[in-house]
């Protein structure tokens, strides 16, 4: 457990999430484990499934860059779906606004109103 306990921190500092291909399965395979065991270890050890850790670093890491990069401010919304390793932008917005309770345009315009104050 704790191997793959480090594993998912490497895998976390390298943005390694940003794939858009990836799965449980792929991941797991990387990791040399089984799906079901890193399911596992993410349950137990994070307490979210698979899918809502990798929407939740997904979704930081979105809002961490529109703070903070005023070129990826200026990208559609598209665009920042698929940087974040979104196949589209609905399921983005979706979860962007499941973490934040913001839609990312909405997000957006606040942090250029902010700029320009």
């Amino acid at each position: 457990m704790d191997d793959i306990l480090r594993k998912l921190d490497k895998f976390e500092k390298n943005n390694d999430y940003l794939n858009s291909s990836l799965s449980l399965m792929s991941l797991a395979k990387k990791f040399n484990t089984n799906s079901s065991y890193l399911s596992r270890v993410l349950n137990s050890s994070k307490s979210i499934n698979f899918s809502k850790y990798l929407n939740d670093l997904r979704i930081d890491y979105a809002v961490n860059q529109i703070k903070n990069d005023a070129v990826f401010r200026k990208y559609t919304i598209e665009a920042i779906a698929s940087e974040c390793g979104y196949n589209n932008s609905a399921s983005f917005s979706r979860s962007f606004y499941k973490k934040t309770g913001l839609h990312p345009s909405y997000f957006v315009n606040e942090i250029l109103k902010d700029q320009k104050a």
